[in-house]
């Protein structure tokens, strides 16, 4: 791992990650948190998570033009432009011009921003280690993505509670500012495929999603839309929860509870190449884990939620940050991109459902028995994938290869 942090293009592709994070984080906390406390309705809090998770659903459209836009061009230009969405919001305000529709709608705007980052970063990855190196570097991005997160979502609920709204978001400003410095500081190996500008956008989206049909990773996007269901419950649970516990600080503890698995799971996840248990057998036994301790969770004491709410969600980072790396190393760059952005927005699409009808459910049927059907989901996601015979039978992340994700010959280059 220390050889990748010499590694002087990789070290500002992660720094830049973790400021944008850092960045992405704050906002998101600071405008669910404010939406709340202005409307105090449960409904608009899950049209405003619904809303900031639409960017996530339709992310494919934007993965032909990172394959075809050059990559330090986007690696710049992403935070350059959340910087000035940020310090739009602050400047409305202090004249008196933001309400609660425009705050939704320029956040939104940013999150379309990060959902076109996000590719750019994954993609610039295996440009600048070795493929040897894939694991620990995803694993590396991931840690430093959920570690920021634990951070940031610690204080966040306390940041927004004594913070007045103007220096909040100027601060979120100047973050993303200084993620842009980082990441024009990033050296891009010159690639030279002449085959980009071959074919057009519309071209590229449809030969993307002809390779997805093809491949066990439809499978694995849309089980993890099952997920992502209860993920997006769990997204507008989260803040109705502390709400309905005493406040700010409890959003900012349950969030960076949160956040802490998932920095687990980043940390261990280098480590599971070395178990004697195949992928799909391993993401199977630990979703259901998850989903049966989400299920009992609200109905065991004080110290038990603290401890086991965490470990649910070990299982997201472990999937997430594996997946990624299989991707990189299986699919060729000229369509690393396309695809991978294919497989988030099929997966994703039940975020913003499942954040809306999370609203409805506290609402009509409590807080406790809305986080059980969360955890119901994980559960039936793990069904699917034991029925999924090629899913099960998955060998060790290590010894996964093209021929066990596609079912076609190898995508032209």
């Amino acid at each position: 791992m220390k050889q990748l942090y010499k590694n002087h293009s990789f070290f500002n592709l992660l720094m830049g990650r973790v400021m944008i994070n850092a960045g992405d984080s704050l906002y998101y906390v600071a405008t669910t948190w404010t939406v709340l406390q202005w409307t105090h309705n449960p409904l608009i809090v899950g049209v405003t998570n619904t809303l900031l998770m639409v960017p996530m659903c339709i992310s494919f459209l934007f993965g032909p033009l990172v394959d075809v836009i050059p990559l330090k061009k986007t690696l710049l230009l992403t935070p350059i432009l959340q910087c000035l969405i940020l310090a739009l919001i602050a400047s409305l305000y202090l004249i008196d011009y933001l309400n609660v529709y425009a705050l939704i709608i320029l956040v939104t705007v940013a999150m379309f921003c990060t959902q076109i980052g996000y590719p750019a970063q994954s993609k610039a990855i295996p440009l600048l280690v070795k493929k040897e190196k894939l694991l620990s570097a995803n694993s590396a991005m991931s840690i430093a993505y959920q570690g920021t997160d634990v951070i940031m979502n610690s204080i966040s609920g306390i940041v927004v509670a004594i913070i007045a709204f103007i220096p909040l978001y100027f601060t979120n400003s100047l973050i993303f500012l200084i993620a842009s410095l980082f990441m024009l500081n990033i050296k891009i190996p010159n690639l030279n495929n002449k085959e980009k500008s071959k074919s057009t956008y519309l071209q590229n989206l449809k030969e993307g999603a002809i390779e997805i049909s093809k491949s066990l990773l439809l499978i694995v996007a849309l089980v993890s839309g099952v997920i992502n269901f209860g993920l997006g419950l769990l997204y507008t649970w989260i803040p109705l929860k502390a709400d309905d516990l005493g406040g700010a600080y409890y959003y900012g503890l349950l969030m960076a509870l949160f956040s802490l698995g998932l920095i687990i799971g980043s940390l261990v996840t280098p480590y599971i190449k070395n178990m004697n248990i195949g992928y799909g057998k391993l993401l199977i036994l630990l979703n259901i884990t998850s989903g049966l301790i989400l299920i009992i969770i609200n109905y065991i004491p004080s110290i038990g939620f603290i401890i086991l709410f965490p470990v649910a969600f070990i299982t997201i980072s472990i999937s997430n940050v594996s997946l990624a790396s299989i991707q990189q190393k299986v699919i060729p760059e000229h369509m690393l991109a396309r695809l991978t952005t294919i497989i988030t927005s099929i997966s994703a699409i039940s975020l913003p459902a499942g954040s809306f009808i999370g609203g409805v459910l506290v609402k009509n049927i409590g807080i406790n028995f809305t986080l059980v059907i969360g955890g119901g989901l994980f559960i039936i996601a793990s069904l699917i994938f034991f029925i999924s015979k090629p899913y099960r039978l998955l060998p060790q992340i290590e010894k996964i290869e093209y021929q066990h994700m596609f079912k076609s010959r190898e995508i032209q280059k």
